[in-house]
């Protein structure tokens, strides 16, 4: 099970399908007026990492959809 916040844009839409197409239980929150965080990774040739990135729509989890009933879902 995948307790999380979406924001209201197409990312949010695809990650959720793609979640769920996978068998992933998802337990989302929406904030429509919200768009979703990004990760840019930068590798470079020696295998250096750098990553930055966007926190978007995971500001604004709270934990309300961690409810009872996710947690007695899952095996």
């Amino acid at each position: 099970a995948l307790c999380t916040m979406l924001g209201g844009d197409a990312f949010g839409e695809h990650f959720a399908q793609d979640a769920k197409s996978i068998g992933v239980e998802l337990y989302p929150s929406i904030k429509k007026e919200i768009k979703n965080g990004h990760v840019l990774s930068l590798v470079t040739e020696d295998g250096e990492r750098t990553m930055r990135f966007s926190i978007g729509a995971n500001a604004a989890f709270d934990g309300s959809s961690a409810t009872d009933q996710v947690f007695s879902s899952t095996t």
